[in-house]
């Protein structure tokens, strides 16, 4: 998966850097710990935003098994 500009480095930099982020403000206390599960849902579901699930494949029928 590529980013907007086409470049998936870019792409898996910034996925990466904002949860990074979160993670080490809330280890080193400077993020209040009572919002800690909703910073990191949010977070989760914004960069998944645009992501769709795979579709799951169907089962072949009368193949012998």
């Amino acid at each position: 998966m590529a980013g907007a500009d086409g470049a998936p480095d870019v792409l898996t930099e910034t996925s990466w850097a904002g949860p990074h982020g979160l993670v080490t403000l809330m280890r080193s206390g400077r993020l209040p710990e009572e919002a800690h599960e909703r910073r990191l849902a949010l977070s989760n579901a914004r960069s998944t935003s645009g992501v769709r699930p795979r579709r799951r494949a169907r089962p072949l029928r009368g193949r012998g098994r």
